[in-house]
């Protein structure tokens, strides 16, 4: 049976027209089916059955939803590489049933039974928690769950059955509660990471693994609380963190004119530039009297972006007296600062300083923030953020936290931009007097704008 993944693309990205791939076959077994995208080589059985077809079948929803390279990923450190490829699996066969496929009845490995029992007998938690994520969506859930549920019952620890099923159960909640999210190849920003809604949802599940995986280490067990999936409301915990600002010396003058500058104009009521008549072919020999626009800057400083100290710059340079803050929370930290203001009334900071978190956290506090900044009532926020806003307690993604941020945001009038560069633009629109006004809203925040 023949495949074409020449003919399977992701959105926005345009291949040649002579695009070769590589196709070797295999047999029907699990681990031996692979994709690699960047070197356009896909290893998948070739026969007429339906176990071969959904194998091909997942393989190509791996190049349409897949990134070729999951490495920036990895260097985020929110989940592990492996963790990674394992929920990407589980990502993928639902995806697979969500479009009409039954890997639930086809996709099953001789090995997943005993997979199971030996993993659970060992309580070798990697294996075991990692397991339930390659199994999920698969007809090879039953068998596995049956070898956990025998080791159990030898080992007289009847819980552990019950613990591993409850994490199935989470996995099962968070993707039918984001299944547009886990089926979109969608990209959400443009920093050097570059972000689809999709992978973010892989991302997520990776973490709810690490999460079990480390804590089993340390306490012998699979634990009993349902440590959260951002975007999975388990967590009571749920809220944006209090800002706690740090230290960031402003010891470094921008010249630029930060108040009211006084321009030549063609109309007016007192000619104070007379001369100008004789000299200027317009004759404007008027004054008129013009506001820095300024503007009040709030970035999104979390894994996903990127800042450098000559952005700052850049910003002051497009916007002088321009306010800049940043901001990154260390999930369920309090006295961490998280907070910083890089620019103000015309000082910047010579030097960024060290940040301690890697998430958002604190995103709807800064906003609150940067509304009470505005220096007047029409000065614009411009938010540098990729539109996702995460709790502080355990960097999750809540509903609850999306629709607060929103509200803020389009209270502020706020104009979103996915990354610095953007934002740079935007604020030379402004001063030039053709950029549009807000609310602007980007990623996840747009969704239902």
């Amino acid at each position: 049976m023949p495949i074409y993944p020449e003919f399977v693309r992701q959105a926005g990205n345009i291949r040649g027209d002579n695009e070769v791939w590589d196709i070797a076959r295999c047999a029907s077994m699990r681990g031996l089916p692979k994709t690699c995208i960047e070197d356009h080589r896909v290893v998948v059985p070739l026969d007429q059955d339906e176990v071969a077809r959904h194998i091909r079948a997942h393989e190509l929803f791996h190049i349409r939803l897949s990134p070729s390279d999951i490495r920036p990923w990895v260097r985020r450190g929110n989940a592990s590489l492996e963790s990674l490829l394992f929920a990407e699996e589980c990502r993928i066969n639902f995806v697979m049933q969500c479009n009409g496929f039954e890997p639930q009845k086809y996709l099953t490995d001789s090995r997943d039974n005993t997979t199971g029992y030996e993993a659970a007998k060992a309580k070798d938690w990697r294996t075991l928690i990692r397991g339930i994520a390659a199994t999920y969506g698969t007809a090879g859930k039953d068998p596995f769950l049956r070898g956990v549920d025998k080791a159990a019952v030898e080992m007289k620890e009847t819980s552990l059955y019950e613990d591993v099923k409850m994490i199935f159960d989470q996995i099962d909640k968070f993707l039918n509660s984001h299944k547009s999210s886990a089926k979109s190849d969608r990209k959400i920003n443009k920093g050097k990471v570059p972000m689809t809604e999709g992978f973010l949802v892989t991302e997520q599940i990776a973490t709810l693994l690490d999460k079990h995986i480390k804590m089993a280490d340390e306490t012998g067990k699979i634990p009993k609380m349902c440590t959260s999936v951002r975007g999975y409301e388990l967590s009571k915990s749920v809220g944006f963190a209090p800002l706690c600002q740090g230290k960031a010396p402003l010891t470094r003058m921008h010249n630029g004119n930060m108040g009211k500058v006084r321009l030549c104009s063609p109309t007016g009521r007192n000619p104070r530039r007379i001369h100008r008549m004789l000299t200027d072919p317009y004759r404007r020999i008027f004054d008129r009297t013009k506001r820095n626009s300024g503007g009040v800057v709030l970035i999104d400083w979390s894994g996903s972006m990127h800042l450098e100290e000559s952005d700052v710059l850049k910003i002051l340079n497009a916007a002088p007296g321009a306010t800049v803050a940043a901001y990154a929370h260390s999930p369920g930290s309090t006295d961490v600062p998280n907070f910083w203001i890089l620019a103000k009334d015309g000082k910047m900071v010579d030097k960024l300083p060290d940040t301690h978190g890697c998430g958002n956290g604190v995103d709807g506090n800064a906003l609150r923030w940067a509304l009470k900044s505005k220096r007047f009532a029409n000065e614009p926020i411009i938010w540098v953020c990729d539109g996702a806003v995460t709790s502080g307690h355990d960097d999750g993604m809540y509903s609850i936290l999306n629709v607060e941020a929103r509200g803020l945001a389009i209270k502020a009038k706020a104009v979103m931009k996915q990354c610095v560069e953007e934002a740079i633009d935007y604020l030379k629109k402004l001063t030039q007097g053709t950029a549009p006004s807000g609310p602007i809203l980007v990623g996840p925040m747009a969704a239902s704008y």
